[in-house]
């Protein structure tokens, strides 16, 4: 993972911005649609977000990309991620979810965070090298040694991915508490986010921590000194 990091910190911008700008088109042909808030309001969030930005500025926060908010419209559950250019994006579920302000600003931070540690890039390089070295070990092998290889992969995988998830959640948490002395907000909405979903899936078997484990965590946060 260190690795990773420090290659992905050393691509060039340009890159980014290539595979922001696939992504954007990805989530067309995935079904995300223009999003059906009204103007106005979406106006509103993005001033609300341009004034987040500039008060993580203010404190030094820095970004590699700069920060840019989309709003899509999907079917099914609330979402929010961020893709390889810096730009957050919210489905129209996620903001009627995050219905009083600290969530929305508490969900925003929680991609901020991944833009901020520049997990997309980083999850890149950490592919590429891990199915990269399982070639390098199976070589031309049968096919239950190429199925074993892929489990390797995707395991691997996974839990770099609830590694970032918790460098994100610490990274709003962070922020939160040191302007409300709690990282509540944001454990509410995952609270919520939790009653959508039919089970909670154990931490092993999800690109993301158990939403009860990241709850318990945030209730309970504390900045490290």
């Amino acid at each position: 993972p260190k690795a990773a990091k420090l290659i992905a910190n050393q691509l060039p911008v340009e890159l980014s911005t290539e595979l922001g700008d696939q992504g954007l088109t990805m989530l067309n042909k995935m079904g995300f649609e223009e999003s059906k808030l009204e103007q106005q309001e979406r106006q509103k969030l993005r001033q609300r977000f341009d004034l987040l930005i500039e008060k993580l500025s203010n404190q030094g926060v820095e970004f590699k990309h700069s920060p840019k908010i989309e709003f899509r419209y999907a079917d099914g559950g609330a979402n929010a991620f961020a893709l390889a250019d810096g730009t957050i994006i919210l489905t129209d579920a996620m903001v009627k979810l995050a219905n009083e302000q600290m969530e929305l600003e508490g969900v925003i931070l929680h991609e901020l965070g991944h833009v901020h540690h520049n997990h997309v890039m980083t999850n890149m390089v950490q592919t590429a090298i891990l199915s990269i070295t399982a070639a390098m070990v199976v070589g031309d092998s049968s096919g239950i040694s190429d199925t074993l290889a892929s489990i390797a992969v995707l395991g691997g995988g996974l839990t770099y991915s609830r590694i970032h998830e918790n460098e994100a959640d610490n990274f709003a948490a962070h922020q939160l508490y040191s302007w409300l002395q709690s990282a509540a907000p944001l454990a509410d909405l995952f609270e919520k986010l939790r009653e959508q979903q039919a089970v909670d899936l154990p931490s092993w078997s999800s690109t993301h921590p158990a939403l009860s484990e990241r709850v318990d965590s945030l209730r309970n946060y504390k900045p490290s000194h």
